[in-house]
């Protein structure tokens, strides 16, 4: 019978969530005009209570904009992209 109560570390959790993204890497979303280069991760954790316990700082492609964010990798539809 298969463990429906599975517990994974912190690390581990974080790691899903980063996914293969590291500093300097390009990455998109999947949509159009989705493209970004990562500029930071924090992978936390960040003191009780503080919101979000990570974050990762990109900026986008398009129009040079930079946001912090803790929006976890999606293998369904992000992606790798070629450094410039």
């Amino acid at each position: 019978m298969p463990d429906n109560n599975v517990h994974s570390t912190y690390e581990e959790w974080i790691a899903t969530q980063v996914g293969p993204r590291v500093a300097g890497g390009r990455y998109d979303h999947g949509v159009a005009a989705s493209a970004y280069e990562t500029l930071a991760i924090q992978r936390g954790p960040h003191p009780l209570g503080v919101w979000p316990v990570w974050d990762i700082t990109v900026r986008y492609d398009q129009d040079g904009r930079t946001a912090t964010r803790c929006t976890g990798w999606d293998a369904a539809k992000d992606g790798v992209l070629p450094t410039s």
